[in-house]
């Protein structure tokens, strides 16, 4: 896999947390196989990207595409953002190199 890319988050402007993003890039981990001897029903696939916003998870990390995600931001106070994404191992340790830290395509503002 490659050092993952964010070239946008949208919306790009959002309020002091709990909505959901979208966030284009390159590189992103999708999703590990399922062992074909898994019984029914399936686990939960495990997380295969994490995305901080200033150190604080996001949750419901969905990777739609090597290209795309959504995620929810945890409460954040009016200003700009760093948001990191991670590629994850199938165990949920973190692939060294494999992250992107951008820091100015996420803005929080008051209602």
């Amino acid at each position: 896999m490659a050092t993952p890319t964010i070239t946008s988050i949208s919306p790009s402007r959002i309020y002091t947390g709990g909505q959901m993003i979208t966030i284009t890039g390159t590189g992103f981990q999708t999703r590990y196989p399922i062992p074909p001897e898994t019984p029914h029903p399936w686990p939960t696939p495990a997380p295969t990207v994490s995305v901080t916003i200033d150190g604080r998870a996001a949750s419901r990390v969905v990777v739609l595409s090597s290209t795309t995600l959504t995620c929810v931001t945890a409460s954040h106070d009016p200003g700009t953002a760093t948001v990191v994404a991670q590629n994850l191992r199938a165990d949920g340790s973190a692939i060294p190199g494999e992250s992107v830290t951008t820091g100015n395509l996420l803005t929080f503002a008051r209602v």
